[in-house]
């Protein structure tokens, strides 16, 4: 039997969010306010270092007016053998 290879994905929310709060103009401290966090914790979901939470997510799509995909950027990890 021949081995199968399929790609080992991941989703980041960081780069996508920070992204669209800079596009609308928004600080890091006035979007925190909006969203009910801290300034430090979006700092660490934006950079990576925490996970959003999916209620956090919701609220950040809909203060943007995006679609919650639109939050979310799949990352390709490379292939794995399964």
């Amino acid at each position: 039997m021949v081995p199968t290879q399929s790609r080992k994905t991941t989703r980041q929310h960081g780069p996508a969010i920070r992204a669209l709060r800079k596009k609308d103009g928004y600080e890091v401290q006035e979007f925190a306010n909006m969203i009910g966090v801290s300034y430090s914790h979006l700092q660490n979901i934006e950079h990576e270092n925490k996970q959003a939470s999916e209620e956090d997510l919701n609220k950040i799509a809909r203060i943007l007016g995006v679609p919650l995909a639109a939050v979310s950027r799949e990352i390709c990890l490379g292939s794995v053998a399964a």
